[in-house]
């Protein structure tokens, strides 16, 4: 399988392409500062400055794109948009790295928008939902929009007891929603090689 990591140098990015080394795939770091990755294979551009061709050789596509600034939030709608447009028509499958806020705690009622989400956390869960809204009307493009749970740990080793979840925030045997990023990385790829892949679906993964 050949994969594609967008946004490679970041937090995220930079564990998915040791995932995907340690289980023995060629993968393509993407991102638009110079390779800090340990991938021999490199591809310096924005997301934003990727065409057709730059895609046509990956199975797979994983976007771990984050911003760091509150002026850059727009750039999660526009950059999923962008890349809903190069795979129109493809069979290649696109996987989204995205946020917690976008899942359900009720019918109907996404994190998001509930009265006890974090309100310093608020513009950027809501920027990430948006961009989410894009794939949700998609259907032709085979995107997965999968959730981290409430709490995201780095830089902590592996624990190894990660379980699949749905769309729902959900909270572990122990009261908590909670993951590595190194875990969440590892899911995210075995996503990734999966048979029987999520498609035009939002799960979630969590430690049991």
């Amino acid at each position: 399988m050949n994969i594609a990591i967008l946004a490679a140098n970041g937090k995220l990015g930079h564990l998915l392409v040791q995932e995907s080394l340690a289980k023995g795939l060629r993968v393509t770091a993407v991102a638009r500062k110079s390779n800090q990755t340990s991938s021999q294979y490199f591809l310096k551009k924005d997301i934003l400055e990727l065409k057709k061709e730059d895609l046509a050789p990956f199975d797979v596509i994983i976007s771990a794109f984050g911003v760091s600034q509150l002026s850059d939030l727009p750039l999660f709608s526009v950059t999923t948009q962008h890349l809903l447009d190069l795979l129109e028509g493809s069979r290649k499958r696109l996987i989204v790295a995205g946020g917690a806020g976008s899942l359900y705690i009720d019918e109907g009622l996404r994190w998001v928008d509930a009265t006890d989400f974090p309100a310093e956390l608020k513009p950027l869960a809501q920027a990430e939902d948006d961009a989410f809204a894009l794939l949700r009307k998609n259907q032709t493009v085979r995107w997965l929009y999968v959730s981290p749970p409430a709490e995201l740990r780095f830089g902590q080793p592996k624990v190894g007891k990660t379980v699949l979840s749905d769309d729902h925030l959900r909270d572990n045997a122990s009261g908590k929603s909670t993951l590595t990023y190194a875990d969440y990385a590892e899911a995210l790829i075995t996503e990734a090689l999966s048979s029987k892949p999520h498609v035009r679906e939002h799960i979630s993964f969590l430690e049991s």
